[in-house]
């Protein structure tokens, strides 16, 4: 009996020190899946800028402030609710486009604010049909 619930106590302790946990819970997410402790990747099928309007868009309406924002480098810097959020846009092949949302709030991560940002991306009204998909 000692050695089944050795094995069990250690074995939940390294998935959860491991960051399985933070996978598990990302993975639930709409349209995107979690990538470490505090991103967030959601792949759509659209034009670079128009994904960058999206995103842009998306923030204002959730009042989160944008610090910073480079076209270019395809990366945005907000903050909102006490939390940091960074936002990268990746041009894939073709037209598809990876964005990683990244949120930390005092230093740890912020999945619930992550996934919320996703999911308002994911469902903004585009004129472009999007392309869910996970990415392992």
């Amino acid at each position: 009996m000692k050695k089944i619930t050795l094995f069990l106590l250690c074995t939940v302790l390294t998935l959860s020190v491991s960051g399985c946990s933070a996978f598990l819970i990302g993975a639930g997410t709409a349209g995107g899946i979690g990538l470490g402790l505090d991103t967030i990747r959601l792949e759509r099928y659209m034009e670079y800028g128009h994904a960058w309007a999206i995103t842009l868009a998306t923030l204002e309406e959730m009042n989160a402030r944008v610090s910073s924002e480079d076209v270019n480098k395809g990366k945005i810097s907000a903050a909102m609710e006490d939390s940091d959020i960074s936002i990268q846009l990746i041009q894939q092949k073709s037209q598809t486009i990876t964005i990683d949302v990244s949120v930390r709030k005092k230093g740890f991560p912020n999945m619930e604010l992550a996934d919320t940002i996703v999911q308002n991306i994911s469902v903004s009204n585009t004129p472009l049909s999007p392309i869910f998909r996970y990415t392992p």
